[in-house]
């Protein structure tokens, strides 16, 4: 049931391990707005858990070896649109915390530009893919006054999407590439 997402070769242990960080993930968020809660409506508390399970389990997923044969072999143009459907997380970030769009813009822009260009270049530098996500995430972190879990969720996003699926090791433990 899960092979179109993790590809023919995931193992139930990196399964395991995907799951478990994304609720641990689900927690802390939510851990840090606790005072917020009671303010928020059933829909954006379950918008809230969604997108933190996808984001904390894709960025664990895109590390997982089954994940990443099963994305690698797929077309640059199906790679490309796997990031930019994934403005649907931004959406749901600025829904729950209205106060952080443009955060999410600047997040989601260099998200897609800097993850098409490890794609189109084919470029699995660890180094550079771990810049491009820190640089990104130091660009959200500008702003003051957003919320713990905006910037978790936020970094998490460019963590996911530019370090752990569009860059990085082609093969789990081949950093030379």
């Amino acid at each position: 049931m899960l092979r179109p997402v993790h590809g023919e070769s995931t193992t139930p242990g990196e399964l395991a391990l995907v799951y478990l960080t994304a609720v641990a993930f689900v927690s802390l968020v939510l851990i840090s707005i606790q005072d917020w809660l009671a303010g928020l409506s059933a829909l954006q508390i379950a918008i809230l858990v969604m997108v933190s399970l996808d984001l904390a389990g894709g960025a664990v997923a895109n590390l997982c070896q089954g994940t990443r044969t099963h994305w690698r072999s797929r077309n640059i143009s199906l790679r490309i649109l796997f990031l930019a459907v994934h403005a649907i997380h931004g959406i749901g970030i600025a829904y729950v915390f209205p106060e952080a769009a443009a955060a999410v813009a600047v997040a989601y822009t260099w998200m897609v530009v800097a993850g098409s260009v490890l794609i189109l270049t084919r470029n699995t530098s660890v180094p550079m893919a771990l810049a491009l996500a820190v640089i990104g995430a130091a660009a959200i972190h500008l702003p003051q006054g957003l919320e713990l879990a905006t910037r978790l969720l936020l970094s998490v996003f460019l963590v996911k999407l530019v370090f752990s699926f569009a860059g990085g090791p082609i093969e789990l433990g081949n950093h030379n590439s």
